[in-house]
Protein backbone atom coordinates (compact mmCIF):
# COMPACT_ATOMS: atom_id res chain seq x y z
CA UNK A 1 0.00 0.00 0.00
CA UNK A 2 2.86 2.14 0.64
CA UNK A 3 4.43 1.59 -2.73
CA UNK A 4 1.50 2.44 -3.87
CA UNK A 5 0.80 5.53 -2.08
CA UNK A 6 4.40 6.96 -2.63
CA UNK A 7 3.99 6.08 -6.38
CA UNK A 8 0.58 8.19 -6.83
CA UNK A 9 2.79 10.91 -4.91
CA UNK A 10 5.78 10.94 -7.44
CA UNK A 11 3.16 11.04 -10.49
CA UNK A 12 1.16 13.63 -8.52
CA UNK A 13 4.45 15.49 -7.65
CA UNK A 14 5.92 15.14 -11.34
CA UNK A 15 2.63 16.20 -12.96
CA UNK A 16 2.81 19.55 -11.18
CA UNK A 17 6.35 20.11 -11.84
CA UNK A 18 5.34 20.05 -15.47
CA UNK A 19 2.22 22.31 -14.95
CA UNK A 20 5.01 24.41 -13.38
CA UNK A 21 7.24 24.70 -16.14
CA UNK A 22 4.70 24.61 -19.10
CA UNK A 23 2.91 27.70 -16.87
CA UNK A 24 6.02 29.67 -15.65
CA UNK A 25 8.76 29.05 -17.74
CA UNK A 26 7.76 28.31 -21.28
CA UNK A 27 5.61 31.15 -21.34
CA UNK A 28 6.56 34.80 -21.05
CA UNK A 29 7.02 36.45 -17.79
CA UNK A 30 8.37 39.45 -19.14
CA UNK A 31 5.56 40.50 -21.20
CA UNK A 32 3.61 42.76 -19.77
CA UNK A 33 -0.20 42.04 -19.95
CA UNK A 34 -2.31 44.79 -21.55
CA UNK A 35 -6.03 44.97 -21.34
CA UNK A 36 -7.56 44.87 -24.89
CA UNK A 37 -9.23 48.33 -24.40
CA UNK A 38 -5.77 49.68 -24.13
CA UNK A 39 -5.29 48.15 -27.97
CA UNK A 40 -7.55 51.22 -29.10
CA UNK A 41 -7.99 53.83 -26.75
CA UNK A 42 -9.16 56.62 -29.13
CA UNK A 43 -11.83 55.46 -30.79
CA UNK A 44 -12.05 51.82 -30.37
CA UNK A 45 -11.84 50.53 -33.49
CA UNK A 46 -10.01 47.49 -34.40
CA UNK A 47 -9.33 46.14 -38.12
CA UNK A 48 -8.50 42.20 -38.03
CA UNK A 49 -6.26 41.15 -41.50
CA UNK A 50 -4.85 37.78 -42.17
CA UNK A 51 -4.99 35.96 -45.59
CA UNK A 52 -6.96 33.05 -45.15
CA UNK A 53 -9.86 31.55 -43.37
CA UNK A 54 -8.72 30.17 -40.52
CA UNK A 55 -5.91 32.47 -39.94
CA UNK A 56 -7.81 34.33 -37.20
CA UNK A 57 -7.67 31.42 -34.68
CA UNK A 58 -4.14 32.54 -33.65
CA UNK A 59 -5.89 35.69 -32.10
CA UNK A 60 -9.36 34.51 -31.64
CA UNK A 61 -9.09 35.05 -27.91
CA UNK A 62 -8.25 38.50 -27.69
CA UNK A 63 -11.51 38.82 -30.44
CA UNK A 64 -13.37 37.39 -28.19
CA UNK A 65 -12.59 39.99 -25.57
CA UNK A 66 -12.52 43.08 -27.65
CA UNK A 67 -16.23 42.05 -29.09
CA UNK A 68 -17.28 41.51 -24.79
CA UNK A 69 -15.66 44.62 -24.05
CA UNK A 70 -17.65 46.75 -26.75
CA UNK A 71 -15.34 47.70 -29.40
CA UNK A 72 -15.70 47.51 -32.86
CA UNK A 73 -13.98 45.02 -34.57
CA UNK A 74 -14.11 43.91 -38.16
CA UNK A 75 -12.17 41.15 -40.05
CA UNK A 76 -10.22 41.66 -43.64
CA UNK A 77 -9.60 38.35 -44.77
CA UNK A 78 -7.71 38.64 -48.42
CA UNK A 79 -8.49 35.43 -50.12
CA UNK A 80 -10.88 31.90 -50.35
CA UNK A 81 -8.62 29.19 -48.93
CA UNK A 82 -8.55 27.58 -52.19
CA UNK A 83 -5.57 26.09 -51.93
CA UNK A 84 -5.75 24.76 -48.50
CA UNK A 85 -6.12 20.67 -47.74
CA UNK A 86 -8.61 19.16 -49.59
CA UNK A 87 -10.32 15.79 -48.46
CA UNK A 88 -10.56 13.10 -51.00
CA UNK A 89 -12.14 14.05 -54.47
CA UNK A 90 -12.92 17.25 -53.26
CA UNK A 91 -12.71 20.22 -55.80
CA UNK A 92 -11.19 23.93 -55.04
CA UNK A 93 -13.95 25.37 -55.81
CA UNK A 94 -16.08 23.18 -53.19
CA UNK A 95 -13.34 23.80 -50.31
CA UNK A 96 -13.56 27.70 -51.19
CA UNK A 97 -17.51 27.28 -50.29
CA UNK A 98 -16.49 25.21 -47.28
CA UNK A 99 -13.47 27.42 -45.77
CA UNK A 100 -15.61 30.46 -46.52
CA UNK A 101 -18.68 28.97 -44.11
CA UNK A 102 -16.48 28.23 -41.88
CA UNK A 103 -14.86 31.74 -41.58
CA UNK A 104 -18.45 33.33 -41.42
CA UNK A 105 -18.92 30.72 -38.59
CA UNK A 106 -16.20 31.88 -36.76
CA UNK A 107 -17.03 35.84 -37.18
CA UNK A 108 -20.08 34.92 -35.73
CA UNK A 109 -18.64 33.32 -32.79
CA UNK A 110 -15.86 36.06 -31.86
CA UNK A 111 -18.66 38.46 -32.64
CA UNK A 112 -16.83 40.26 -35.48
CA UNK A 113 -18.96 43.27 -36.50
CA UNK A 114 -18.07 43.15 -40.46
CA UNK A 115 -16.30 40.22 -42.69
CA UNK A 116 -14.81 41.11 -45.64
CA UNK A 117 -13.95 38.45 -47.73
CA UNK A 118 -11.92 39.22 -50.86
CA UNK A 119 -10.61 36.93 -53.85
CA UNK A 120 -6.64 37.33 -53.92
CA UNK A 121 -5.45 34.27 -55.22
CA UNK A 122 -4.46 31.74 -51.99
CA UNK A 123 -1.20 30.81 -52.35
CA UNK A 124 -0.04 33.13 -54.81
CA UNK A 125 0.10 36.32 -52.64
CA UNK A 126 3.68 36.50 -52.28
CA UNK A 127 4.53 36.74 -56.25
CA UNK A 128 1.98 39.26 -56.49
CA UNK A 129 2.75 43.08 -57.32
CA UNK A 130 2.55 44.91 -53.24
CA UNK A 131 0.26 47.74 -54.99
CA UNK A 132 -2.53 44.91 -55.54
CA UNK A 133 -2.73 44.12 -52.45
CA UNK A 134 -2.00 47.43 -50.66
CA UNK A 135 -5.16 48.69 -53.16
CA UNK A 136 -7.20 45.72 -50.66
CA UNK A 137 -6.07 46.54 -47.55
CA UNK A 138 -5.75 50.49 -47.58
CA UNK A 139 -9.53 49.95 -49.01
CA UNK A 140 -10.65 48.51 -45.71
CA UNK A 141 -8.69 51.15 -44.26
CA UNK A 142 -10.52 53.92 -45.23
CA UNK A 143 -13.70 52.07 -45.04
CA UNK A 144 -13.88 51.26 -41.03
CA UNK A 145 -10.95 53.82 -40.17
CA UNK A 146 -9.97 51.50 -37.54
CA UNK A 147 -6.74 52.78 -34.43
CA UNK A 148 -5.11 49.66 -34.47
CA UNK A 149 -4.86 46.50 -36.72
CA UNK A 150 -4.19 43.13 -35.56
CA UNK A 151 -2.16 40.66 -38.39
CA UNK A 152 1.21 38.37 -38.42
CA UNK A 153 4.18 39.07 -37.19
CA UNK A 154 6.87 40.47 -40.56
CA UNK A 155 9.75 37.69 -39.81
CA UNK A 156 7.68 34.23 -40.11
CA UNK A 157 4.18 34.96 -40.42
CA UNK A 158 4.30 33.06 -37.29
CA UNK A 159 5.99 29.71 -39.21
CA UNK A 160 7.35 30.52 -42.43
CA UNK A 161 4.08 30.82 -44.66
CA UNK A 162 4.58 33.08 -47.62
CA UNK A 163 1.33 34.41 -47.64
CA UNK A 164 1.48 35.08 -44.05
CA UNK A 165 5.00 37.50 -44.13
CA UNK A 166 3.68 38.97 -47.72
CA UNK A 167 0.52 40.00 -45.80
CA UNK A 168 1.80 41.18 -42.64
CA UNK A 169 4.79 43.43 -44.41
CA UNK A 170 2.20 45.10 -47.03
CA UNK A 171 0.34 45.98 -43.71
CA UNK A 172 3.51 47.63 -42.36
CA UNK A 173 4.72 49.54 -45.32
CA UNK A 174 1.32 50.82 -46.20
CA UNK A 175 1.16 52.57 -42.37
CA UNK A 176 4.88 53.79 -43.15
CA UNK A 177 3.26 55.09 -46.41
CA UNK A 178 1.03 57.12 -45.10
CA UNK A 179 2.60 57.84 -41.57
CA UNK A 180 2.37 61.70 -41.91
CA UNK A 181 -0.84 61.63 -43.57
CA UNK A 182 -3.82 63.50 -41.30
CA UNK A 183 -6.17 61.24 -42.71
CA UNK A 184 -5.17 58.38 -41.93
CA UNK A 185 -6.21 56.68 -38.98
CA UNK A 186 -3.85 54.02 -38.31
CA UNK A 187 -1.67 54.36 -35.28
CA UNK A 188 -0.53 51.42 -34.26
CA UNK A 189 0.08 47.62 -35.95
CA UNK A 190 -0.35 44.80 -33.38
CA UNK A 191 1.50 41.57 -34.68
CA UNK A 192 0.95 38.25 -33.30
CA UNK A 193 4.55 36.86 -32.06
CA UNK A 194 5.39 33.69 -29.33
CA UNK A 195 7.99 33.43 -26.59
CA UNK A 196 11.06 31.91 -27.60
CA UNK A 197 10.60 29.11 -25.31
CA UNK A 198 7.16 27.97 -26.98
CA UNK A 199 8.39 28.45 -30.21
CA UNK A 200 10.90 25.98 -28.72
CA UNK A 201 7.47 23.89 -27.94
CA UNK A 202 5.89 23.81 -31.25
CA UNK A 203 9.01 23.08 -32.90
CA UNK A 204 9.30 20.06 -30.81
CA UNK A 205 5.62 18.78 -31.11
CA UNK A 206 4.21 19.99 -34.66
CA UNK A 207 5.83 18.49 -37.24
CA UNK A 208 3.95 21.39 -39.73
CA UNK A 209 5.38 23.81 -37.97
CA UNK A 210 8.93 22.42 -37.83
CA UNK A 211 9.34 21.54 -41.16
CA UNK A 212 8.28 25.19 -42.38
CA UNK A 213 9.81 27.34 -39.85
CA UNK A 214 13.56 27.95 -41.16
CA UNK A 215 12.36 27.04 -44.74
CA UNK A 216 11.83 30.28 -46.06
CA UNK A 217 14.39 32.52 -43.88
CA UNK A 218 16.72 32.04 -40.43
CA UNK A 219 14.95 34.77 -38.71
CA UNK A 220 13.10 34.18 -35.55
CA UNK A 221 10.05 35.58 -34.12
CA UNK A 222 9.94 38.66 -32.73
CA UNK A 223 10.16 38.92 -29.06
CA UNK A 224 6.57 39.50 -27.72
CA UNK A 225 6.36 42.93 -25.99
CA UNK A 226 3.22 42.39 -24.16
CA UNK A 227 0.77 39.62 -23.79
CA UNK A 228 -3.86 39.53 -23.41
CA UNK A 229 -4.72 36.86 -21.21
CA UNK A 230 -7.30 35.08 -22.63
CA UNK A 231 -8.75 32.36 -19.89
CA UNK A 232 -12.19 33.88 -19.85
CA UNK A 233 -13.01 33.48 -23.61
CA UNK A 234 -11.91 30.30 -23.89
CA UNK A 235 -15.63 29.21 -24.59
CA UNK A 236 -15.46 31.13 -27.90
CA UNK A 237 -11.71 29.59 -28.37
CA UNK A 238 -12.81 26.38 -28.27
CA UNK A 239 -16.51 26.51 -30.40
CA UNK A 240 -14.20 28.26 -32.97
CA UNK A 241 -11.82 25.64 -33.09
CA UNK A 242 -14.40 22.84 -33.59
CA UNK A 243 -15.83 24.68 -36.13
CA UNK A 244 -12.34 24.62 -37.93
CA UNK A 245 -12.19 20.77 -36.67
CA UNK A 246 -11.53 19.75 -40.67
CA UNK A 247 -8.35 21.85 -40.24
CA UNK A 248 -5.90 20.04 -38.15
CA UNK A 249 -5.00 23.23 -37.08
CA UNK A 250 -5.33 21.28 -33.58
CA UNK A 251 -2.87 18.55 -34.05
CA UNK A 252 -0.85 21.42 -36.48
CA UNK A 253 -0.61 24.15 -34.03
CA UNK A 254 -1.53 23.62 -30.78
CA UNK A 255 0.70 21.22 -28.77
CA UNK A 256 -0.94 19.46 -25.78
CA UNK A 257 -4.36 19.81 -26.81
CA UNK A 258 -5.20 16.65 -27.85
CA UNK A 259 -4.30 14.87 -24.53
CA UNK A 260 -4.72 17.76 -21.93
CA UNK A 261 -8.67 18.52 -20.18
CA UNK A 262 -10.13 21.61 -22.19
CA UNK A 263 -9.92 23.59 -19.17
CA UNK A 264 -6.54 22.69 -17.57
CA UNK A 265 -5.06 23.40 -21.27
CA UNK A 266 -6.36 27.18 -21.71
CA UNK A 267 -5.38 27.52 -17.64
CA UNK A 268 -1.83 26.77 -19.34
CA UNK A 269 -1.95 28.50 -22.39
CA UNK A 270 -4.24 31.48 -21.18
CA UNK A 271 -2.71 34.39 -23.14
CA UNK A 272 -2.04 35.50 -26.83
CA UNK A 273 1.46 37.24 -27.49
CA UNK A 274 2.16 40.38 -29.74
CA UNK A 275 4.59 42.75 -30.56
CA UNK A 276 4.54 46.62 -32.08
CA UNK A 277 5.53 45.97 -35.64
CA UNK A 278 4.92 49.73 -36.39
CA UNK A 279 3.27 52.78 -34.46
CA UNK A 280 3.36 56.43 -35.18
CA UNK A 281 5.36 58.60 -34.21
Amino acid sequence: MRKVLKSLLFVGLLLLGILWYVKYVVTDGDAVQLDVEKLAPQDGRVLVIFPHPDDEVSVCGTIALLDNAGIETNYLCLTRGEKGAKEKGQTALNLMKERTQELKNSAAILGIDILVQDTLPDGELSAMNDSIIKDVILREINRFKPETIITYDTNKGLYGHLDHIKTSRNVVQLCEQYSDSSFFSVNSVVSFTLPEKLVEVFLNNSKKFKNRFYKINDLNLPKPEFAVKTFSSRSQVEAVLNNYNKRKIISNLMPHKRWLPKDLYYYIHDREYFYYSWKRN
